[in-house]
């Protein structure tokens, strides 16, 4: 495992020899940045060096949380709480010069307190600045230096390394809120766990089914093949990009077999969107199921439930199943993402006095949520749920005939035709 350490250099290099003491299996690479402002600028190198990240402090983590950088790889900040504080008050007691007033920043009250009583000492004046992300380095300089010269304070202690070393080189008396070994095992132990976990997520297995149907031409040897050979090249070049393997599996039918770190989320997903809407042009048409899982098995399985709905929508069409969530048609304006396995008592409720299925209820919920938008003609309801318009209506009218509905309205698109009814969920 690697981890990189972002900071300044004194607390990194301690962080460093901590870490290789209590876990030398872990390669610690650290990247320094002196001024918390700076700390950006060693991200994007150390997330690609290495599986997580420490921060040396709240204040390094919080300045890159405020940027517009994504943070992707598992993190933790090593924190200066009482142990840091315990080990400075022992250092103050064994200089013979314990002082009777004291400058202190970064940690809070409660905590300061807590632990000068428990050290058995206490001060005349304390003068204390916690941590704010809204303060800078430059104010908790300012901040010492004022109560150096109006309260007569000789003694200060910091939890910032550029605090620490701009008071140093005006002689002041400064003391520095290092990280301990206590926090720093804490805070390791915490991020391994998180990191092994981002792995065996990013390692689960991923399965992608599709499944091809040449329309007429499928009766003409020779189209059908330039057909399928014009497809199989471009979906090599999509198997090759997330690195997976292909293996046709009967007529017209192909499975995909990769990793979710490998299937790097929307934009491969697109990719593969854009080639069943090129190739949807001629007069074909692609079906295809993404499913996740930590075996292959539950992977196909969730893929054959993803190409059972995309096959049932009667147009090319991608949807995927994660876990208990089903997302499709993916890449439509109707697009939405429901649960498989329905909990919420509500629908079970409007389930159980309509007679509907519960899954049409979550997705009608998801479909407001996201749209929201409550009044639906039949054809809408029918696009939203893969449903004939027939079954669509008897859904609408059980939830009007149990007052969770309500006729709003007839919408006329020409003068031929019956108008359509309109709609209004209320639930």
């Amino acid at each position: 495992m690697k981890i990189g350490v972002i900071g300044t250099e004194d607390s990194a290099l301690k962080i460093k020899k901590i870490m290789n003491n209590i876990f030398p299996e872990i390669k610690v690479s650290i990247y320094i940045e002196e001024k918390i402002k700076d700390a950006y600028k060693s991200l994007n190198i150390c997330q690609q060096e290495n599986d997580g990240i420490i921060f040396t402090g709240i204040g390094v983590m919080k300045s890159i949380l405020n940027t517009n950088l994504e943070l992707i790889k598992p993190y933790e900040y090593i924190a200066r709480d009482g142990s840091s504080i315990l080990k400075v008050l022992w250092e103050l007691k064994q200089s013979n010069r314990f002082p009777k007033k004291i400058s202190i920043d970064v940690v809070n009250k409660i905590a300061l307190n807590e632990m000068l009583e428990e050290f058995g000492v206490s001060f005349e004046k304390i003068e204390i600045l916690p941590y704010s992300s809204a303060i800078s380095e430059e104010e908790y300089i300012e901040f010492h230096k004022k109560n150096r010269s109006e309260n007569d304070i000789t003694t200060f202690i910091t939890g910032f390394g550029s605090v620490y070393k701009a008071l140093k080189e005006d002689e002041y008396n400064v003391f520095r809120l290092y990280p301990t070994s206590l926090k720093v095992r804490e805070n390791v132990e915490k991020l391994m766990y998180k990191v092994n976990t981002q792995m065996i997520h990013h390692s689960s297995i991923v399965v992608q089914v599709v499944k091809l149907a040449l329309g007429d031409d499928s009766f003409h040897q020779y189209k059908a093949l330039k057909k399928r050979g014009r497809f199989e090249l471009e979906l090599l070049e999509y198997v090759q990009e997330i690195q997976g393997s292909l293996v046709n599996v009967g007529k017209d039918e192909y499975m995909i077999f990769s990793t979710r770190g490998s299937l790097k989320g929307r934009s491969s997903v697109l990719n593969f969107l854009n080639i069943m809407k090129k190739e949807s042009k001629h007069n074909f048409l692609i079906f295809s199921g993404i499913g996740y899982g930590t075996t292959s098995y539950l992977a196909e399985a969730s893929a054959r439930k993803a190409l059972k709905k995309a096959s049932s929508k009667g147009e090319s069409s991608l949807y995927i199943k994660d876990g208990d969530l089903m997302n499709g048609p993916i890449g439509d304006q109707k697009e939405v993402s429901f649960d498989i396995k329905i909990r919420d008592k509500n629908i079970l409720k409007i389930a159980e006095t309509t007679g509907i299925n519960p899954l049409h209820i979550a997705k009608l919920i998801e479909v407001i949520n996201q749209t929201g938008n409550r009044e639906f003609s039949t054809q809408e309801v029918s696009n939203y749920l893969v449903l004939t318009e027939r079954s669509a209506r008897r859904i609408l009218n059980k939830l009007i005939d149990s007052n969770y509905a309500i006729l709003s309205g007839k919408e006329v698109f020409s003068s031929v035709g019956r108008p359509k009814k309109i709609v209004k969920l209320n639930f």
